[in-house]
């Protein structure tokens, strides 16, 4: 470029022809004209996934008389942002047909799941010249079963997407597979990006990263209840921290809830914790240790459905962290967890600590905003109910979001008269079940204690086994095979769905027990009906709707979705409605 500046006659050669007629010196690091022409040159061969500069070669092979960078950028009279878009004008890409009808032919033979996996094995080699435009002409194909998905997983026929929310989730989708190669969406910069935070969530993510960032150790408690999005914000902050090179905890207090986190593990597995808990109780990790090295490089730990464990456990976590941060630095000794940077969550409407034999007083006493911790948590708080979908109908989603505003009210305590822990509250007439044909009897899938005797039988998992494979407590299995010592099952449930998996007869040790008991680890899930004691509920429950009466209501809000239709308030096996036990009056 200086020479283009300096010597007028080379200003109609490219880059890779200059060497014809200049030659380099590399100790003043210049051109200068040669006395004899006739040399070749050639520019190193830089692959596609080098991105700029790729272009860039493209670029110096084509354009003549640049004195800068800016220079390469200019077709035409105007300057593009980047050497891509120079290109692009030069119509030096490839027009991507040969994807585009690629994507089109498996289209019409796959499903949409198929070309959105196709779209990001494309995109992770850079194989496309211009992925935006191929994007651009084929996102409402890669869309395409997104929204029928989203109509049979909400139970909602009449579900609207707009075309805005529904290239986000078609996005949302592709960056998923891109994240299980160790990309993502945001490594291509010419691709539409996501949206990924609403006000609450983008709220309490800076206010962690910022403390991260600063390597500020810190206690916070993201509330929020049931669809608000908090193990979306986990795995937000996850993903960002873990691609720059940070290490990131993830844990839970039940095995369903971490195995929905990246990585995640049950808190007792993660930090050691002892079974029996007392005041007392350290984790059992031991200093200079694998685990502990793991801690102490950590940069952020997350503690999901915290409200669930007692109190003594995250005391113990704390004394340990002092323990271990106390080897690295004396004055971490003296500072909560060690001074590293912990995030609690949870929903305190849902399951609290189970206290044997524990009154409501020692119930609420043993939950963490009991704790002596809890005057130095900062607590963020997400409002906004992402999993709520509303319809075309205006008077539907009216009045979806009244019944959705009643149910926290109940649980809340802003309905009825409360009188220790139970309120009675007056069930609104469109919520009686009226000329339905017996829907109580269907509506409770629970554990028995009955035999396991034939093939297709659904069961429940009771134990965690193995949880990065989905084998831990709640998950939903179907027997295929019935062996003398060993039961083949079908999982049902969660992201390992379709899985086949052998479990043993093994050795169970109760806490409260002083012997070994020999059982599979599993029991039968039957329908309501097949139980007297909550047949007998049912029939009670049914009664009273039917009647009017009011009823003693210990109400569950973990739903995103509720109803308001009678029929589908008590569908059987839908997980996303409310949950209500009652009990008369």
């Amino acid at each position: 470029m200086e020479a283009n500046k300096k010597y007028p006659q080379g200003r109609h050669l490219t880059y890779g022809k200059f060497p014809s007629v200049f030659r380099y010196d590399s100790d003043g690091h210049f051109w200068k004209p040669r006395k004899r022409a006739g040399s070749v040159g050639h520019l190193t061969f830089i692959p596609h996934s080098c991105k700029e500069f790729f272009y860039l070669r493209l670029l110096l092979n084509v354009q003549v008389g640049c004195t800068s960078y800016k220079d390469l950028r200019t077709v035409g009279g105007y300057v593009h942002d980047s050497f891509r878009e120079a290109c692009a004008a030069l119509h030096l890409l490839e027009d991507d047909r040969e994807f585009i009808e690629a994507i089109t032919e498996v289209a019409e033979l796959g499903s949409g799941f198929s070309i959105r996996k196709m779209f990001a094995n494309l995109l992770m080699p850079n194989s496309m010249s211009n992925p935006l435009n191929v994007w651009e002409k084929l996102w409402e194909m890669l869309a395409d079963d997104i929204l029928f998905e989203r109509r049979r997983l909400l139970n909602n026929p009449d579900l609207v997407i707009s075309l805005e929310d529904l290239q986000q989730l078609c996005l949302l989708d592709i960056d998923n597979f891109l994240r299980g190669d160790g990309k993502s969406l945001e490594n291509y910069k010419f691709m539409p990006q996501l949206c990924y935070l609403n006000f609450d969530q983008l709220r309490a993510y800076q206010e962690i990263r910022s403390v991260v960032d600063n390597s500020v150790g810190s206690m916070f408690f993201v509330d929020g209840n049931g669809g608000t999005g908090k193990t979306y914000l986990w795995k937000t902050i996850s993903y960002k921290l873990r691609s720059e090179g940070k290490i990131v905890l993830n844990a839970a207090s039940s095995g369903i809830a971490s195995i929905l986190l990246p990585g995640g593990k049950t808190a007792h597995s993660q930090f050691q914790l002892p079974l029996v808990l007392s005041k007392e109780s350290c984790c059992r990790i031991e200093k200079k240790s694998k685990k502990a090295e793991l801690l102490i490089m950590a940069s952020l730990i997350i503690w999901d459905k915290a409200p669930m464990i007692h109190i003594f456990a995250f005391e113990a976590f704390q004394r340990t962290l002092q323990d271990i941060m106390g080897e690295v630095d004396v004055k971490n000794a003296d500072l909560l967890f060690g001074g590293k940077t912990v995030v609690f969550g949870g929903d305190f409407r849902q399951i609290l600590p189970v206290v044997p034999k524990g009154t409501r007083d020692d119930i609420v006493n043993a939950t963490i905003n009991s704790s002596y911790l809890w005057r130095k948590c900062r607590v963020l708080r997400l409002t906004q109910n992402m999993r709520l979908q509303y319809s075309s109908d205006n008077a539907e989603n009216e009045s979806v979001a009244l019944f959705v505003k009643w149910i926290l009210d109940i649980v809340d305590g802003k309905i009825g008269d409360i009188e220790d822990g139970e309120a009675i509250v007056e069930i609104t007439s469109d919520l009686l079940v009226k000329n339905v044909s017996n829907p109580i009897d269907r509506a409770i899938l629970s554990p028995t204690l009955d035999v396991v005797d034939q093939i297709g039988v659904p069961v429940m998992l009771l134990r965690n086994l193995d949880v990065s494979s989905g084998l831990c407590n709640g998950t939903r299995l179907i027997i295929i095979y019935l062996g003398f010592s060993a039961i083949g099952m079908q999982i049902v449930s969660g992201s390992h769905r379709g899985d086949v998996v052998y479990i043993p007869r093994m050795s169970l040790v109760p806490s409260d027990a002083n012997g070994v008991e020999l059982e599979t680890a599993a029991q039968r899930g039957v329908e309501a009906s097949n139980s007297n004691l909550q047949s007998s509920v049912s029939k009670r429950i049914q009664a009273q709707l039917r009647t009017g009466q009011k009823s003693h209501v210990s109400l569950q809000a973990a739903s995103g979705e509720p109803c308001r239709e009678a029929s589908d308030l008590w569908s059987p096996g839908d997980q996303r409605r409310a949950l209500a036990t009652m009990t008369s009056s």
